[in-house]
């Protein structure tokens, strides 16, 4: 019996002592247009499937107010390499938006602020490493 309640007493101990530290991250979005639409910020923990919506680990669509800035915080984030990228949906379409040779209309962005040249970033080229909470600032481009 005296086995018994030590077990009992020590499982919540062992339980709290393996659970995975949880971070905070806040994403700081700015060169927005004012008042249009919202932003979508996805959050990729992998390089197989980077900037495919299907893949994203953790996702989130913020209205834009009045400020050409932006912030939001994920919260109880596992340490880890991730990668964000940010677009905004000026039209409230659902969609990132395009001309006809596939160059965005609505402004984007991803973390490490990495400017494309002629192909989209890397999960390499935009990761970052979170061990603790974190700020993160991006500056959306328009062409």
């Amino acid at each position: 019996m005296n086995i018994f309640k030590k077990l009992i007493f020590s499982a919540p101990i062992l339980i709290a002592g393996t659970a995975a530290a949880q971070h905070s991250l806040t994403v700081n979005i700015s060169n927005l247009k004012a008042g249009k639409g919202k932003v979508e910020i996805g959050i990729y923990n992998k390089a197989e499937g980077f900037l495919k919506p299907d893949k994203v680990y953790i996702g989130e669509k913020v209205k834009v107010g009045s400020a050409s800035t932006l912030s939001y915080t994920f919260r109880d984030l596992p340490a880890g390499n991730y990668a964000v990228a940010v677009y905004q949906d000026e039209n409230s379409n659902g969609k990132a938006d395009t001309n006809m040779i596939g160059i965005p209309k609505e402004g984007f962005g991803f973390s490490n602020n990495v400017k494309p040249k002629l192909s989209p970033p890397t999960f390499t080229q935009t990761k970052f490493t979170l061990i603790q909470d974190k700020s993160i600032n991006i500056t959306l481009l328009n062409y």
